[in-house]
């Protein structure tokens, strides 16, 4: 049997972590499927592909080309393709041809079973991402990691405490190749493994944080979104309104914050069950090696590559692209004209601690 990963092509460093998490269950990897064409596949034998993610941009590419042999387990579908438009007689057929569908959200489930397809809750792939403790010996900083935080979630957070505050970003820079972004999303959950809690606003940081024992704080939005991704996830999270979160240090104590939730392990539990069953293999391992090296990592993607520059222009939106070709060719500026001079009074890192 021939074995797949799925991949995309993504700002979202989150879409890597959902490949890191599948990559447990797979005794080897013969291809990488770009999730947005995977219509457009072609393998002369079955290629059998674990079906999480978050899917789709384009509904057109649906559904999958038929040498693949799919398992869906945490699959979530985008809201904007909950619609007859998508739902149409050709993709129905399919998912009734490999129902049960495993989802990761209830409200996929929901709407998949108003088609008159047989869909389950399963929670997020994620949950199956096992902690290495030599690790957490091995780094201790006590830092705290703030995910997509907003702004004035950060300064309550420093104002309340003496350790160091790390803020990231799920949406990294595009012009990585797929190794780097695998070694990108490697670095981000070392990050979420190793801190003395993490305060985020994104599933994919929360969730892989929780599966590693890491405490959790995560900031609740209110858009439509953000409801749809979390949806029956909730349970699994120590959840927070930002306003309180800003108004009440006892809320959320980030010195001492509480433990999680343990409702993770039922879906972890399931999820593996099904994984093991599909491919008959678990590596049972920690996707953080216990000779893995952040700084080795880090420094490896940094060199320059003009070939994923290029390709890297394929991700701006076309009024950026035009302004740049302006700038470029009829003002001709170039890149010395990006970066003007600039007071240095609010760059934290150029001033000495005494000057914080």
């Amino acid at each position: 049997m021939k074995y797949g990963l799925l991949t995309t092509s993504s700002f979202n460093i989150g879409d890597e972590v959902q490949c890191l998490a599948a990559f447990r269950f797979l005794p080897k990897v013969d291809y990488l499927i770009h999730r947005e064409r995977i219509d457009e596949f072609k393998c002369e034998s079955p290629v059998s592909l674990i079906m999480n993610h978050w899917w789709l941009w384009e509904g057109k590419h649906f559904p999958p080309a038929s040498s693949i042999n799919p398992l869906f387990v945490s699959f979530h579908l985008q809201y904007r393709l909950r619609n007859d438009k998508f739902m149409n007689k050709k993709n129905i057929q399919y998912f009734k041809q490999h129902e049960p569908i495993g989802c990761r959200d209830k409200g996929t489930a929901e709407f998949l079973r108003s088609k008159g397809i047989d869909a389950y809750f399963t929670g997020c792939m994620t949950t199956t991402l096992l902690p290495n403790p030599s690790l957490k010996h091995k780094f201790i900083d006590g830092y705290i990691l703030c995910v997509d935080v907003p702004d004035e979630v950060v300064k309550a957070i420093k104002s309340r405490t003496n350790k160091r505050v790390i803020c990231i970003g799920r949406e990294q820079k595009v012009c990585f190749s797929y190794e780097q972004r695998i070694r990108m999303a490697k670095f981000t959950l070392f990050l979420y493994h190793n801190a003395h809690c993490v305060v985020t606003i994104a599933l994919h940081a929360a969730l892989p944080s929780t599966a590693f024992g890491t405490p959790v704080c995560v900031i609740k939005q209110d858009n439509y979104d953000a409801k749809t991704r979390f949806d029956g996830l909730e349970e699994c999270l120590n959840i927070v309104d930002k306003k309180d979160f800003i108004a009440n240090p006892q809320v959320y104590d980030v010195n001492n914050p509480p433990s999680n939730p343990t409702a993770f392990m039922k879906i972890r539990n399931g999820l593996v069950e099904k994984c093991k069953e599909f491919t008959g293999f678990d590596s049972g391992m920690s996707v953080l090696e216990d000779d893995y090296n952040p700084i080795a990592d880090i420094a490896e993607i940094m060199p320059y590559n003009e070939d994923l520059a290029y390709k890297s222009m394929f991700f701006a939106r076309r009024k950026n692209l035009l302004k740049a070709f302006i700038r470029r060719f009829v003002f001709n500026e170039n890149r010395f004209d990006i970066n003007s001079s600039r007071t240095c009074e609010n760059i934290e890192i150029l001033q000495r601690k005494d000057e914080r």
